[in-house]
């Protein structure tokens, strides 16, 4: 099996030709004829209770609007996901969303009674004007004191392969049809630079070459 790269982040994740474009360069330079790219980005929402965690786990939230396009818990979708590379399935391009319920600490907890602003500015809610906080009235009747983040998380996994040709249009063609049919990146959208330094460069699974890595990195910090 090939290198898998690995991206986690938002900037490329947006751009997403962009970035398979620099990979695919630095394979034609490696004579690196396949290889794995899985992107993941993640996001902070709001504050919910115990109780609608343990609804979302055992899949009851599928008529809730801001549940129903999960596909499940991050966890599941990433220990299926390993399986089926441990068990070397044929990787197809996927496009899976699902969410994460981190349990607050102690710390944050106390940020959240204060109202911390700094920490209230990691839960997307908080820039359309609402409350990331849970409802007063929901906290009451919630058996639990404890609260719990409501996550999403993407995943695209994109198989990346190399012609027999030489030619570098090709090579983009063939990536764009069998990868990009379905598209689900805004065409004007222009990430802010600023946003690459949130962003984690590669991590290599299975067999690579650190030049590759290297090179890669660079490319992404520039």
């Amino acid at each position: 099996m090939g290198p898998h790269f690995i991206y986690s982040g938002d900037y490329y994740y947006w751009v997403e030709k962009k970035l398979t474009k620099m990979i695919l360069t630095k394979m034609r330079k490696y004579e690196i004829q396949s290889s794995i790219l899985t992107m993941l980005y993640m996001e902070r929402l709001n504050l919910v209770t115990k109780e609608k965690v343990k609804k979302a786990y055992k899949g009851e939230l599928k008529n809730d609007k801001n549940w129903k396009y999960y596909e499940g818990s991050i966890n599941d979708d990433l220990e299926e996901f390993w399986i089926n590379l441990h068990n070397q399935k044929e990787v197809k391009y996927e496009y899976v969303k699902s969410f994460v319920t981190p349990k607050l600490t102690k710390e944050e907890l106390k940020l959240i009674q204060e109202g911390n602003e700094e920490h209230l500015k990691t839960y997307y809610y908080l820039f359309f004007g609402g409350n990331p906080d849970v409802d007063v009235e929901e906290m009451k009747r919630s058996h639990s004191k404890s609260k719990y983040v409501h996550g999403s998380c993407w995943r695209r996994t994109i198989p990346l392969r190399l012609e027999t040709s030489e030619n570098e249009d090709q090579t983009e063609s063939e990536y764009e049809t069998e990868s990009l049919s379905s598209d689900t990146e805004p065409e004007n959208e222009v990430p802010d630079k600023k946003k690459r330094k949130t962003q984690n460069l590669f991590m290599i699974s299975f067999e690579s070459d650190q030049p590759v890595i290297d090179e890669l990195s660079d490319s992404l910090s520039q």
